[in-house]
């Protein structure tokens, strides 16, 4: 946002330079990104043009250019130049904004000594629709005089970089009233009237939405005629950065940057009907902006509209069909308050900020909209030739009511840690347009209709800090509270991710937000899991439209990324969480670790490279839990998960409660995903393993006595499964039994049809004694009765 240091000076008393100014405004929070001089014009002054004539066999003139004490011969191409007439003009050793300097050159046998410019050459915004050619200077334009005077360059910008609760002073009004507070001088700001009545307003407004629009103000100006604005008025808007338009259009531009007050012109003859609807659009309604392009519209979004179609879309840009041009001779000119969240959804939506929405997405001035609109009134009909048609029409729904904020100044002292001055604070408030009532123990601080961001009782301390001045405050050491150590959520989260990086695996992150058709990948019903799933309601793209509901599409992409890189060596795991719809505001959110395995472990002199299987990734986990001090985990074939090999998966259970799975990837999802090596991958839920971690660790001193190693070979059903053996065996509570190992299984056809032989290893130790054979015989004998009666197996005797 770039204000006009002379603009400025009609608002207020400046004791400063600009650049002082700018100090000044950054010191209370208005940053000032830098001060811009813009009259640097050397040799640029008001040229007349005296005569011209066609040079000979060309499309160009030679002309006589007075600057008032010499005349010079200038020889141009431009089609609009004309004796009588005034122009910029470039004398020689002339330097333009463009960096060309000008000198004398001879064209077509004549010296050419300097340049009649156009408002480009000088580094201006051409008006829109203008005919490319020279700039055209008013009359009254003094020969000679300073370009920079005339066109009021001799002026400074001030650049502003302002935080986001600062849209009052995205205006040369807002900006004033800080410059105002700042130097105790009183703020210049009329009140506009309008002439005496006249009858009422001829448009008739209805809001059918008072939560979108809270104030809707318009007014009739007839007998217009449409034309370029006066010089004075474009140079505002050029230094602005706005092009001009015509009268009409360029005033509303005006009282924008004047006032922060949007405003927009209607065609009142091209309206269906001489009424205004504010409204929600309805689904698929159409409507082209000014910009020409023609955009859908859903029913959230608000629109000003006739008896038949949409003519603007709230708080953003009017449509074409209404559009002011050369033949307009009526306008309607609105000036309202829309909610600002509902402008800057409806701006993202449709692709479209400008301007005005930017203004309306920071709340403007709802008491401020009157003046705002009785000034344009009158400037077009000063500019334009027009008069006002009855009185303006004005629908405000619920009428602003001040906030009120209770402020205790011993509350203040201790927030700000400095004492305070009473009679000083008042000051500063109600120099900032702050009304105080002194209570007994508080003061009451009404809030004016421009200040919205002020809303607390912290809000106030800052407006006192900001002009007591932050470079008065003491410097002083920051006190808090310190912890003697971290969490033990934090610690345990900790621990997991340590024990997984020591067992060889590297930690990544990946987005929360992932494709839908991820789903379509893993061979799950893309409809059913979105039924679950958070759809986000503006997702940057398709990629990133879902929040997931599992870990495993964002470690495949990683390692598939990874994999056409030449990385084809992967042990990769990530802690994150996971969402779901849970019927109520917020989703379900559960904490998931997840494990990819890709490739192979590399090898040495010693030991020869081996593949990644299923059991190595069994084997991460039995290291983990164990390491974790959990000794009741088990693992139950999975044959119904969609996304893993039916017989190479599993399902984790720890304590009977199951907490996850880990397989191979199915053949079908491995093609979709064209992995060359075959990923073996792994989930648990984390919480859920949090929960279960022993409370308390239970010490188990050394035998001093000798272990006793006993071995079985079972001929056996070959569909059950392995762990089913050590199950039954655990079953019997053998205190001495201390470990179970199975070390082969034997498959072939002297075995006999589907049968099996799996070797077991039992260790038996005693911390009391040493055990007898007839002990250690009698377990065993134990064991394989249980075994018989529960699985069938016998004792393999060949």
């Amino acid at each position: 946002m770039n204000i006009s240091y002379n603009w400025l000076q009609e608002f207020c008393e400046i004791p400063y330079t600009a650049q002082e100014l700018g100090e000044k405004l950054t010191s209370v929070g208005i940053a000032v990104e830098k001060v811009t001089y813009i009259g640097n014009y050397e040799k640029v002054v008001v040229g007349e043009v005296l005569e011209v004539e066609n040079l000979p066999g060309t499309e160009l003139f030679k002309t006589k250019v007075s600057t008032g004490k010499e005349i010079f011969e200038v020889i141009t191409g431009a089609k609009n130049v004309f004796a009588g007439f005034k122009y910029p003009f470039a004398l020689p050793g002339a330097k333009l904004p463009n960096g060309i300097t000008i000198e004398e050159r001879r064209i077509r046998g004549v010296v050419s000594q300097g340049m009649l410019l156009s408002a480009e050459e000088l580094g201006l915004l051409e008006r829109k629709g203008a005919e490319p050619g020279l700039m055209l200077l008013p009359p009254e334009a003094p020969v000679g005089e300073k370009i920079e005077k005339v066109l009021e360059l001799d002026d400074y910008l001030l650049e502003l970089d302002l935080t986001p609760n600062r849209g009052d002073c995205l205006s040369v009004l807002g900006v004033a009233r800080e410059v105002a507070a700042l130097t105790g001088h009183r703020l210049k700001l009329a009140e506009p009237e309008l002439p005496l009545d006249n009858g009422s307003c001829p448009v008739s407004i209805e809001i059918q939405n008072p939560e979108l629009c809270g104030r809707y103000m318009g007014i009739v100006i007839k007998n217009v005629k449409v034309g370029p604005s006066p010089l004075w008025l474009e140079q505002r808007l050029r230094k602005a950065g706005i092009r001009p338009i015509n009268n009409i259009v360029d005033v509303t531009n005006y009282i924008l940057l004047e006032y922060g007050q949007p405003l927009h012109a209607f065609d009142l003859d091209k309206l269906a009907s001489p009424e205004i609807i504010v409204r929600n659009a309805r689904a698929g309604e159409k409507i082209t902006t000014l910009d020409g392009v023609e955009r859908e519209l859903t029913s959230e979004m608000l629109v000003i509209a006739d008896r038949e179609k949409p003519i603007a879309v709230a708080g953003i840009m009017g449509g074409q069909n209404t559009e002011v041009d050369d033949d307009t001779k009526t306008v309607f000119i609105e000036a309202a308050w829309f909610n600002p969240v509902s402008v800057r959804k409806t701006a993202r939506k449709l692709g479209l900020r400008t301007d005005a929405s930017q203004r309306f997405e920071k709340n403007v001035d709802i008491e401020g909209i009157k003046r705002a609109l009785i000034k344009a009134a009158l400037m077009i009909c000063e500019l334009a030739g027009g008069t006002i048609q009855g009185r303006y029409e004005d629908v405000y729904p619920r009428k602003f009511t001040p906030k009120v904020i209770a402020v205790s100044l011993s509350k203040a002292e201790e927030f700000l840690g400095i004492s305070l001055d009473a009679k000083r604070v008042v000051e500063i408030l109600e120099s900032l347009g702050f009304r105080i009532t002194i209570g007994e123990k508080k003061i009451f601080v009404e809030v004016p209709s421009y200040r919205p961001d002020v809303s607390l009782e912290a809000d106030i301390y800052e407006e006192i800090a900001r002009y007591l001045g932050y470079n008065n405050f003491p410097d002083t050491m920051p006190i808090g509270i310190t912890t003697t150590g971290f969490s033990p959520e934090y610690n345990f989260e900790y621990k997991v991710k340590n024990l997984l990086t020591a067992l060889g695996m590297q930690e990544i992150i990946t987005y929360s937000f992932i494709n839908p058709d991820s789903y379509n990948k893993l061979g799950l019903s893309v409809d059913e899991v979105l039924t679950k799933s958070v759809v986000l309601l503006n997702p940057l793209s398709i990629e990133q439209s879902v929040m997931r509901t599992t870990l495993l599409p964002g470690l495949l992409d990683i390692a598939k990324r990874n994999e056409n890189r030449q990385q084809e060596s992967l042990l990769l795991f990530e802690m994150g969480n996971v969402f779901e719809k849970s019927g109520e505001d917020l989703p379900r959110e559960t904490k998931l670790i997840g494990g990819i395995a890709l490739g192979y472990r590399y090898g040495d002199w010693y030991n020869k490279p081996r593949k990644y299987d299923f059991y190595y990734v069994k084997g991460i986990l039995e290291s983990l839990f164990t390491s974790l001090g959990i000794n009741n985990f088990s693992f139950s074939a999975a044959k119904d998960l969609p996304f893993l090999h039916p017989g190479k998966a599993a399902r984790v259970y720890l304590e009977n409660t199951e907490i996850g799975y880990l397989g191979e990837l199915h053949p079908l999802v491995q093609k979709k995903y064209e992995f060359k090596n075959t990923p073996l991958v792994f989930e648990l839920n984390y919480d859920l393993l949090k929960t279960l971690i022993p409370v308390e660790k239970k010490y188990t001193p050394l035998s001093p006595y000798p272990e006793v190693k006993r071995d079985i070979a079972l001929l056996v059903e070959r569909e059950i499964p392995a762990a089913t053996f050590i199950e039954v065996i655990k079953g019997l509570e053998i205190n001495t039994l201390k470990n179970i190992e199975i070390f082969d299984v034997y498959e072939g056809e002297k075995l006999g049809p589907n049968k099996k032989s799996i070797a077991i290893s039992l260790t038996f130790s005693s911390t009391e004694k040493t055990l007898s054979e007839e002990e250690i015989n009698n377990f065993m004998a134990q064991v394989l009765e249980a075994l018989e009666a529960k699985t069938g197996a016998k004792l393999r005797t060949f």
